[in-house]
């Protein structure tokens, strides 16, 4: 079942696909409502972790990691989410790699990079912080990082 709070976190998301989707909603409620677990833990079952590791299982994924890695993570207290939105802004693929897999890419035929997200989920009793949601928009025309948290709410405890 997934959270309202997380299906309204989730619903500007489009992969393409519908059932991508559902499953990015599922993940979200899962890993959101029990963010200090593993995925294995914080899954319900055993179909769910796999096809949450299928979800992320991509080379754009496995490409990009070690970029995160090394990154400094954010700081949403102190606002601070530079390293990994600029490494989503990158629109440079990796050496040898095609354009599409760049983090952030446009082809010729319209099929691209739409938009870019980063979500920081408090730590469960985390008093008065709130999830927050940091939003851009690559296509038809960008729109720069902005906090689109608007009513966020404290996670369930």
């Amino acid at each position: 079942m997934v959270s309202d709070w997380a299906q309204e976190e989730s619903a500007a998301a489009d992969f393409g696909d519908e059932r991508l989707n559902d499953r990015y909603a599922v993940i979200v409620s899962s890993i959101g409502n029990r963010p200090n677990l593993s995925i294995p833990a914080g899954c319900g079952g055993r179909a769910e972790m796999a096809a949450t590791y299928r979800f992320t299982n991509n080379r754009r994924v496995t490409l990009a990691t070690p970029a995160f890695r090394d990154a400094a993570p954010p700081d949403p207290d102190r606002d601070d989410w530079a390293e990994w939105q600029a490494l989503l802004s990158n629109s440079e693929s990796p050496s040898g790699e095609p354009p599409e897999n760049a983090l952030r890419f446009a082809m010729p035929h319209g099929y691209g990079t739409v938009s870019s997200a980063l979500v920081a989920l408090p730590e469960p009793n985390a008093g008065e912080r709130t999830p927050r949601f940091r939003y851009v928009q690559w296509q038809p025309t960008v729109i720069p990082w902005a906090d689109v948290s608007g009513g966020a709410r404290s996670l369930p405890q």
